[in-house]
């Protein structure tokens, strides 16, 4: 470790226990930072470059530590020779440790001048706001010092971090300023979210003090320094809560998220333990993450958008804050063991299902390993661009005195209808980009037994089918009024994931005027491109004692024996 004398502004390097107690500098890096080179020119403070801003930084610095009584001082700019990769290296790796080890760290706030932040005041707001708060290599600056104490941009007093962390709290999302180790992974990248770093790789490598673990720096791989980072962090803690992230955006299928962007709404996410459940470890394998999961089908989902048989429940061990159920995502089949992540804007709560895990995960048959690649292409659906073909059969909806009406598609330039047989009515959704969606619906209107009933409100449903990010859906939408199936779908299809958006306005019965209930299934076919929806009709008990007296012949009425 190599420390700046702080009277004499000359470097040394020290090993092991010989380092002397030090102050560290935090801060952000301006325009005329001193490096490494520069302080070796510099033999005394009259030779310095006094008007340079990285040097205030650090005569301020060294003076703060004198009048602390430290003879020495650590600050990055100039103690790190950055043109060695492997000191570089090692320094980035070393790094929250040396602030962990320092006496006293000097936080400097170039862009704040009030001496302390008071409640309710815009003194305050100008402390929360810093830009020292957004950096990324600060939060671990913020954490790992013992004493931490900021400074306004004159080097005047503001206060130390335990009395100003309600302030703090609010700039950085971080709630407890002594027990933050606790925290689960979710949670500790919630605090990273939103910081930035000039190079998107220092993003991840700036964590790695944070969660204990230490990988080498590659500059130049881009965010795949961040599914690095989490598998390092997969390799250390047991914590499911890594996979709780949300990101619309993302199309790639994987279990890790492309960057700390996507836990910006994990802050209040918290692991918890089932001791009856011991899971194996997780291993990294050429087809992908492998993990084991009670899985869950759709049939336990108990919803009234139906996913496709093909989509499955995977409950996390985690949860939003305390006593609340657990958390799910989805994965959809592809062959074998292997499994891809869809709708990964989504986290599940799973109240409902909460008692089912608990059989589940006792019992090992309905364990079952899966693998999640990272970024794979193995589904057809994420290709771009891909195909679909879904279909209804009209023969079941016939035999129950309905017809097709009308028919809807959100976007006519990816697909059309194809009549391909008598009892059935079919289309194909063509080149489609996997982060786009497509809706497309059927509107079944029952028979008029005569004339007379034509000009009566008549029984109808529309089967609504969407596919979007490689998930495929079917509701049923019980129209209310004489809106055309047009008019309905286009005041309520949205771009993206619309049906989760507006899940109301699918019931959970689909019943029709007459009191018959209408179900559906979605299915899909063993090539990977083909869904077909299976309509039912359930009539209540009412009406089909009705109907078996109507069939009985005149003046006879049915008996129970005794």
């Amino acid at each position: 470790m190599r420390l700046l004398n702080t009277t004499t502004f000359l470097l040394e390097e020290f090993i092991g226990s010989n380092i002397p107690k030090y102050a560290i500098l935090s801060h952000r890096w301006g325009s005329q930072e001193i490096t490494f080179q520069d302080i070796q020119r510099i033999d005394t403070m009259s030779k310095a470059p006094t008007k340079s801003e990285g040097w205030f930084k650090i005569k301020g610095c060294c003076k703060q530590a004198v009048l602390a009584g430290y003879g020495w001082t650590w600050v990055d700019s100039c103690c790190i020779d950055k043109t060695s990769s492997a000191e570089l290296s090692e320094a980035i790796n070393s790094m929250f440790n040396w602030y962990r080890m320092a006496e006293v760290c000097y936080a400097y706030l170039s862009d704040v001048s009030i001496l302390r932040p008071e409640d309710n005041d815009s003194t305050s707001n100008e402390f929360r706001n810093s830009k020292w708060f957004s950096r990324g290599w600060t939060l671990q600056e913020l954490l790992a010092p013992e004493n931490l104490v900021f400074f306004n941009r004159d080097w005047a007093h503001i206060g130390d971090r335990r009395h100003l962390w309600s302030f703090v709290s609010e700039a950085t999302g971080i709630k407890d300023e002594v027990g933050w180790e606790r925290a689960s992974v979710a949670q500790k990248m919630s605090w990273a979210s939103k910081r930035e770093t000039t190079r998107s790789e220092d993003r991840a490598y700036s964590l790695m003090g944070l969660f204990g673990v230490n990988m080498p720096p590659l500059y130049g791989e881009g965010e795949n320094a961040f599914i690095r980072l989490q598998l390092e962090i997969l390799r250390t803690f047991d914590d499911e809560s890594i996979f709780a992230w949300r990101d619309v955006k993302t199309v790639s299928g994987g279990m890790l998220a492309r960057s700390p962007d996507a836990f910006q709404q994990s802050g209040d996410i918290r692991r918890f333990d089932n001791g009856d459940y011991d899971k194996p470890p997780y291993s990294m394998t050429n087809k992908g993450l492998r993990m084991e999961f009670p899985l869950l089908t759709a049939r336990h989902f108990q919803m009234s958008i139906v996913d496709a048989d093909d989509i499955y429940l995977a409950p996390l061990q985690c949860s939003f804050g305390y006593n609340n159920p657990m958390m799910a995502i989805l994965l959809k089949h592809i062959k074998g063991s292997q499994f891809r992540r869809i709708s990964p804007g989504e986290l599940i709560s799973m109240a409902e299902e909460s008692l089912l895990i608990s059989r589940l995960e006792r019992d090992p048959d309905t364990r079952r390993t899966v693998h999640v690649k990272q970024g794979d292409d193995s589904d057809p659906f994420f290709r771009a661009p891909h195909t679909c073909r879904f279909s209804v059969g009209s023969n079941v909806a016939s035999m129950n005195e309905f017809d097709v009406k009308g028919r809807y598609i959100s976007k006519s330039e990816y697909g059309g209808f194809v009549f391909e047989a008598r009892d059935e009515e079919a289309f194909y959704i063509g080149s489609v980009p996997g982060e786009e969606g497509v809706t497309v619906a059927l509107e079944f209107t029952e028979r008029a037994d005569d004339d007379s009933q034509a000009s009566l409100v008549t029984n109808r449903f529309i089967v609504v089918f969407n596919i979007y990010n490689a998930r495929a859906r079917l509701g049923i939408l019980i129209p209310e009024g004489d809106e055309t199936i047009q008019e309905l779908l286009e005041k309520r299809v949205k771009p993206g994931d619309w049906m989760t958006d507006g899940h109301h306005l699918f019931p959970p019965k689909n019943l029709l005027m007459s009191g018959v209930e209408v179900t559906s299934r979605l299915t899909r076919a063993l090539d990977g491109i083909t869904y077909v929806a299976e309509i039912s009709f359930e009539e209540p008990e009412a009406l089909q004692d009705i109907r078996q007296m109507s069939e009985l012949p005149n003046d006879e009425v049915e008996s129970n024996p005794e």
